[in-house]
């Protein structure tokens, strides 16, 4: 037996150089993700930030 999922794909801005900002919008967005059904949710590579990626 087959079980369909449903699948979100992320595609927004993070808080520029702001990794509290960024985890707390993330939050935020698998919160609206999963009111909608999503059961797989994925981010761009990268969506956290770590360092500035100028360098």
């Amino acid at each position: 037996m087959d079980k369909s999922i449903t699948v979100a794909c992320v595609q927004a801005v993070l808080v520029f150089m702001d990794l509290e900002g960024t985890i707390d919008k993330t939050i935020d967005l698998i919160k609206e993700a999963a009111s909608r059904g999503a059961e797989l949710i994925t981010f761009p590579e990268n969506w956290l930030p770590g360092y500035p990626w100028f360098l």
